[in-house]
């Protein structure tokens, strides 16, 4: 079975993708394809109650935004279904993606709001993720900036008569790399 988008973002399920539409997932089970597609999807309001819509697609302001908002939400279907589908013979296009806040947050959001128990889930995992990568990010920063003024000291001075014999900033280099290379398996698993 394969999932699907039109430019509104409503998503529809088939076993070929309709001229004119987007391919987002296949799946050998159609229930494992809805399940991640809908537990990720907007649940549709007012005409469009009881349809499935992709998150931020419909307030896009322009296609390239769209397709920016597609790409992301192809990638946690993906990441959902534990695969890369083929998309054999399914429309594909090609788009810069670029894993932002701006792009991530909206999805998230309307997951958070609008999502099923499962999408909600989800979401509030994505979050706890993106929220490790940022203390991560932080972490480093803080701990760059400790060691830059001795870095600094050593460039001016061409080495550091005064520093530790045991040459304290190349330690302190392999510590960070170490810390660095462990935070960086945590958030990939």
């Amino acid at each position: 079975m394969k999932a699907f988008a039109y430019r509104s973002g409503l998503i529809e399920f088939g076993s070929r993708v309709i001229a004119g539409t987007l391919f987002i997932a296949q799946h050998r089970s159609g229930k494992k394809l809805k399940a991640a597609v809908g537990g990720l999807a907007r649940n549709g309001k007012g005409a469009g109650k009881g349809q499935l819509i992709v998150p931020g697609i419909p307030e896009a302001v322009n296609d390239a935004a769209a397709g920016d908002v597609l790409e992301r939400f192809i990638k946690h279907v993906e990441e959902h279904l534990g695969q890369r589908p083929s998309g054999a013979g399914a429309q594909k296009i090609a788009i810069d993606m670029r894993m932002t806040w701006a792009v991530t947050v909206p999805i998230i959001a309307a997951a958070l709001q609008d999502g099923t128990a499962e999408g909600k889930a989800m979401a509030k995992e994505q979050l706890r993720g993106m929220a490790r990568a940022a203390d991560l990010a932080a972490d480093f920063l803080r701990a760059l900036r400790s060691i830059l003024p001795h870095a600094e000291h050593e460039a001016k001075a061409g080495a550091c008569k005064g520093c530790d014999p045991g040459n304290e900033g190349a330690e302190i280099w392999r510590e960070i790399a170490d810390q660095i290379q462990a935070e960086i398996a945590k958030v990939k698993s």
